[in-house]
């Protein structure tokens, strides 16, 4: 009997160590799951950086020539349009200009991630994408650009570039001209990493400005 009650208490030991363990093991695993999570996070947020960083930068370069507003503008909308194509070759990554409203821009991630792949709003444009802009004002004018230039403004006394509904003053775009009360001028970045599985949406808003000079 002895030799038995000995047994059992060794099994009971055994099993409270194999309990304990296993609540370690669990709790481990979750500590690595919420590091590894935290770490997607991180690396999602400073790839929105890079983004937005990328953006600015092209704006800048592209606005250092021509000599009007209108020339630096266009030729801003071509440097994007530029980073655009390198972005969707290179990155998995859409380049766009719209008008957007906060309960779509905050839907957006999520769709991105469901979808596997980077997405645009419903009333946004590729980067690349070119229309033809018919201007009646001073003089009747109609030329072919990128559609984001309109989302595209220059401050020729300060030398700065920047996001603003000021660029419909250089297309005259009937479509935006209406668009304009819906939601805000933004330049956006979709992106879907194939890592992590996380869609993500880097937003350079309507005000931000940067030097060209």
């Amino acid at each position: 009997m002895r030799g038995l009650a000995s047994i059992l208490i060794v099994l009971a030991a055994a099993v409270a160590v194999i309990s304990i363990a296993g609540v370690f093991n669990a709790q481990k695993e979750r500590s690595l799951e919420t590091s590894l999570y935290a770490l997607e996070l991180e690396r999602a947020y400073y790839t929105k950086l890079d983004f937005k960083h990328s953006v600015m930068l092209a704006l800048a370069a592209g606005a250092e020539g021509g000599e009007t507003r209108e020339e630096k503008a266009m030729g801003a909308s071509k440097k994007l349009a530029d980073l655009a194509q390198y972005l969707k070759q290179t990155k998995n990554a859409e380049l766009w200009c719209g008008v957007v409203s906060s309960p779509e821009l905050e839907q957006l991630p999520r769709k991105i991630s469901e979808a596997k792949k980077p997405l645009i709003c419903k009333t946004c444009w590729d980067a690349d994408k070119k229309t033809v802009f018919v201007k009646t004002f001073p003089e009747k004018k109609a030329w072919s650009s990128f559609k984001c230039l309109s989302f595209i403004d220059i401050d020729t006394v300060a030398g700065k570039v920047g996001v603003s509904k000021g660029g419909l003053s250089i297309t005259q775009d009937p479509e935006l001209a209406v668009e304009q009360y819906s939601g805000k001028f933004v330049f956006g970045v979709s992106y879907y990493d194939e890592v992590t599985g996380i869609g993500s949406v880097a937003i350079i808003p309507e005000g931000t400005w940067v030097d060209y000079e």
